[in-house]
């Protein structure tokens, strides 16, 4: 009775409470507090959370992520990750930022979480979660045929259980892949019958290119791979230690025998149970500059002088053409000979004007029926002087004291020229028209015409060789050339044969008849015939320029052609020159080619003057406004 009693008088109490509550009263919070995750839900527009008396246990779980039986390799870094979830209203839901532990226990089920268990161990032993739930633990595998478990933990979950089997790791393949770019190459394929592969442990790339025909020293070799080309270029082989590490070597070989091209990788890693590819590009190896090489030069000064704002140059031009005229078949040469003659000789305007009225068709009457033969070879020889001007072709050496460049690339080298070339015209008696003559046998003052040159390998197939200077005595020489070979040997007398000796030569019965017009016995002689022959030599000489100001720089395609990685021809080489007047920079281009120890055979010495003149560098253009040429 007593407890009937108790029961009346709480269910009284409940319903009196029921029957206190008026219209406004809010119905029951929905707020839980979950136990179990100790989380709390927020009250929708409320300030403060709201609790009732309803407590709710929600179920959480640790799973593994992959397989819980696993085999790990000795040496290897694995993660095991485990998900902690909680189940919420029949849904998963991960749970972010909460702390997993892990234990490392042994075969026997000893605890080595701190100690690990013969080399493995555990990075860490407690992480929390991220935003997807999971715990990431880094496992370090030691020794091998070892077995280990872990056990993953966390608040309110079962623990969970991951084996490890630690084994030596199985074998590996490698596969390599030998490349040659032949187009930016400087060889072709044509030139290329084999490349070999070779593993080095104890060397680098820099100790086995010493040798990089023979590759010694190597661990493991493959056989040449035979023909080398862009289709049949890669080896492989199996069996390698997980682990192993090589410094893999290629090089590309000629008919010859000779290594040309080399390829080097080093800290190859072989992963056990997988194939390890590699790609090794080659490159052409460096070729041996040491030694000399004949050189054919070709440049063209004759436009220069002529459009030059220089009256120096453009007088000693004037002199040249006296030299074309005499040897041409220009109609009215005679007058014209004669008014050039008076231009640079400043003869008054009123004198040179009677002699040219009566001596010019009389000098071209002279010029065309009265000249023997061999005198006419001789004008147009003379003539030849000009050409020897606008298309100069200087036989030199270009030498290399050094085998190869240095560090940066850079070497040094020596520009001789040595000997005069030309060709004669029509007037060429022998078959053979090349005339050569040595300079030094011209120049009294003996001085070569050299200069040394710094030079840069770009590519490993193009030289850049920079600015220098040459003491080019120009002007004289050519006038040697003239007087000591060319007119001696057509006039067959013994030279030398001045200049003066034949104007007056070829004037000597116009003179008469001018001297008898004007009733002045050697005026032509003294005043015509030593007058321009005094301007011609006097102009001529001006072409003597210092290194200072005769300056060149160009460029040339190294070939080896015999595939010995020396250097035998300097090929498609430029020249971009300037003269330095004092008070004009005048430019000009040149071509050449080099053979080593020899001349070029015919027609590879020959080249082609560039007809581009590149601009100047910034300090020319500050000279070149210094000088006034920017028109101010």
């Amino acid at each position: 009775m007593k407890n009937i009693h108790l029961f009346l008088v709480a269910l009284l109490g409940v319903t009196g409470l029921g029957l206190g509550c008026d219209d406004n009263t809010k119905p029951p919070r929905n707020d839980t507090v979950i136990v179990g995750s100790r989380d709390m839900d927020v009250p929708l527009g409320g300030s403060e959370p709201m609790m009732d008396m309803a407590v709710t246990t929600e179920a959480r779980e640790l799973r593994v992520v992959g397989m819980m039986n696993r085999t790990v390799y000795t040496g290897q870094q694995v993660d095991v990750q485990v998900r902690l979830l909680a189940l919420r209203s029949g849904s998963e839901v991960a749970l972010a930022n909460q702390a997993v532990s892990i234990k490392l226990f042994d075969n026997a089920g000893n605890d080595r979480t701190a100690t690990g268990v013969q080399g493995t161990s555990l990075q860490a032993s407690r992480v929390n979660t991220n935003a997807q739930g999971l715990a990431t633990f880094r496992i370090f595998a030691g020794d091998p045929n070892v077995t280990v478990r872990l056990q993953a933990s966390a608040a309110d979950a079962a623990p969970v259980t991951i084996n490890l089997a630690i084994n030596q790791p199985p074998a590996g393949d490698l596969k390599v892949k030998v490349l040659y770019d032949a187009q930016a190459g400087r060889y072709s394929y044509l030139d290329l019958e084999s490349a070999r592969v070779s593993l080095f442990t104890d060397r680098t790339c820099d100790t086995i290119i010493a040798d990089p025909t023979r590759l010694t020293g190597a661990t493991f070799a493959w056989p040449p791979l035979t023909p080398f080309d862009d289709v049949n270029n890669s080896v492989s082989d199996t069996g390698f230690e997980n682990g192993a590490q090589f410094t893999v070597a290629a090089s590309v070989f000629s008919a010859s025998g000779r290594a040309v091209g080399f390829g080097c990788l080093e800290d190859v890693t072989i992963t056990g149970g997988q194939e390890t590819e590699v790609m090794v590009n080659t490159v052409d190896l460096p070729l041996e500059f040491k030694g000399k090489f004949v050189t054919t030069n070709r440049f063209d000064l004759g436009d220069l002088l002529r459009s030059s704002e220089d009256e120096t140059l453009s007088t000693v031009a004037d002199a040249l053409d006296i030299l074309r005229l005499l040897g041409s078949n220009e109609p009215n040469r005679g007058s014209e000979l004669i008014r050039l003659i008076c231009d640079i000789a400043n003869i008054e305007g009123n004198a040179c004007a009677i002699v040219s009225g009566i001596g010019g068709s009389l000098l071209e009457a002279v010029i065309d029926t009265q000249i023997p033969v061999d005198v006419l070879n001789v004008l147009a020889v003379i003539s030849d002087v000009l050409a020897i001007v606008s298309e100069m072709t200087i036989v030199g050496e270009i030498e290399f004291p050094e085998s190869y460049p240095d560090e940066n690339n850079m070497l040094s080298g020596d520009n001789r020229w040595q000997r005069f070339r030309f060709q004669w015209r029509e007037g060429c008696m022998a078959q053979d028209c090349d005339r050569e003559f040595t300079i030094g046998n011209l120049d009294n003052d003996n001085r070569p015409i050299a200069g040394l040159f710094d030079a840069e390998v770009v590519d490993a197939q193009t030289l850049n060789i920079y600015d220098h200077g040459l003491n080019f005595r120009f002007g004289l020489i050519a006038l040697g050339i003239a007087e000591q070979w060319i007119l001696p040997a057509v006039v067959g007398r013994q030279g030398p044969v001045t200049l003066t000796d034949l104007l007056g030569d070829l004037m000597a019965s116009t003179c008469q008849d001018i001297d008898n017009y004007l009733g002045n016995q050697g005026f032509c002689q003294n005043v015509i015939v030593n007058a321009l022959s005094a301007v011609i030599i006097d102009q001529l000489g001006n072409l003597d320029f210092s290194p200072e100001q005769f300056r060149i720089n160009g460029s040339a395609t190294l070939v080896d052609g015999d595939t010995d990685l020396r250097i035998d021809q300097l090929q498609e080489g430029v020249w971009y020159g300037s003269i330095d007047t004092g008070d004009t920079l005048l430019r000009f281009n040149g071509c050449f080619t080099g053979c080593r120890d020899m001349e070029c055979p015919a027609p590879e010495n020959d080249c082609v003057i560039p007809m581009f003149i590149p601009e100047p560098e910034p300090e020319e253009m500050e000279e070149m406004e210094m000088m006034g040429m920017n028109g101010n």
